[in-house]
């Protein structure tokens, strides 16, 4: 797992696949459809039902939750094929699909994520994290416009 998270309640188990100087993620890896291909054991929490369980149930005994408190996430940077979208509108659905844990396996993509760290960004209150403090510096400086936009 790329990212594990807890709170009270939920215990969050991420895998995080950003292929930003590459493809990106392509639908047949994620969903096991490529058989011989080494790229679908990348996403084996995913696609492989008794690998997602062991994890699932592992994680949740090592720091003391139930099954049913953990959420399973695919975190894309990029999806392949993104001009027709091809293959973000197979995985999410798909995904929806797969049982696991909490619920269903969620998928979060690289615009959720900025858009959730430009509004943590945007708060006066100081928070000692790099990638805040940074945002903060550049918005400073006038290179970043953290400034709340109208919706369109």
């Amino acid at each position: 797992m790329d990212l594990v998270a807890a709170r009270a309640n939920r215990l969050i188990l991420g895998t995080v696949k950003s292929f930003f100087g590459s493809r990106g993620v392509a639908a047949e890896h994620v969903l096991g459809e490529a058989p011989r291909s080494a790229a679908v054991k990348r996403y084996a929490v995913l696609n492989n039902p008794a690998v997602r369980s062991a994890v699932v149930r592992q994680a949740a005994k090592r720091y003391g939750y139930s099954t049913k408190q953990v959420d399973l996430r695919l975190y894309v940077g990029r999806f392949a094929g993104r001009a027709s979208g091809h293959h973000e509108a197979r995985i999410r659905p798909w995904a929806k699909t797969q049982r696991v844990g909490s619920g269903t396996i969620g998928v979060v993509d690289l615009n959720e994520v900025v858009d959730k760290v430009v509004e943590v960004a945007r708060s006066t209150q100081y928070i000692n994290d790099p990638v805040l403090v940074a945002l903060k510096v550049l918005a400073e400086a006038g290179r970043v416009d953290l400034s709340p936009r109208a919706p369109s």
